[in-house]
């Protein structure tokens, strides 16, 4: 039996910008996925319209949900390829690029104290025998 790695999907806050209260989960998604989408994003912020298309459909694809409502309605708008193309496109690529931002980043550290400073477990090593003296040649 081998090991199935667990998701790693992510969950986006935008706590202190302009986006205060928005939360979007996305779904874990291969390393050359993000390394496609990487590549799309630098595209689209460019202007190129296919990078953007490609770039649209990939990021629908790792997108699990949001809350995000439509402001004229009021209604949910779907977390999906044809909700993303609803948003604004500044709200899309700040999503977009918080997203890339998080799964290209460190891990957070691992739980825990370190005892670095502490003196070992296992007490002192034991004094060695004094070294003989260099004999002169």
């Amino acid at each position: 039996m081998g090991f199935v790695p667990p998701t790693t999907g992510v969950k986006l806050t935008f706590e202190g910008s302009m986006y205060e209260g928005l939360e979007v989960t996305m779904d874990s998604v291969s390393t050359g996925t993000v390394l496609d989408i990487m590549e799309k994003f630098e595209a689209a912020k460019s202007g190129n319209p296919a990078a953007m298309i490609v770039l649209l459909d990939g990021f629908a694809k790792a997108l699990e949900a949001w809350n995000i409502e439509d402001r004229k309605t009021g209604q949910p708008v779907p977390a999906d390829l044809a909700g993303l193309r609803t948003l604004d496109f500044t709200l899309a690529m700040a999503v977009i690029g918080a997203w890339i931002g998080s799964v290209t980043s460190a891990p957070p550290p691992l739980p825990g104290n370190s005892p670095s400073g502490s003196p070992s477990p296992e007490g002192p090593i034991p004094a060695l025998a004094a070294l003989s003296q260099n004999l002169p040649s």
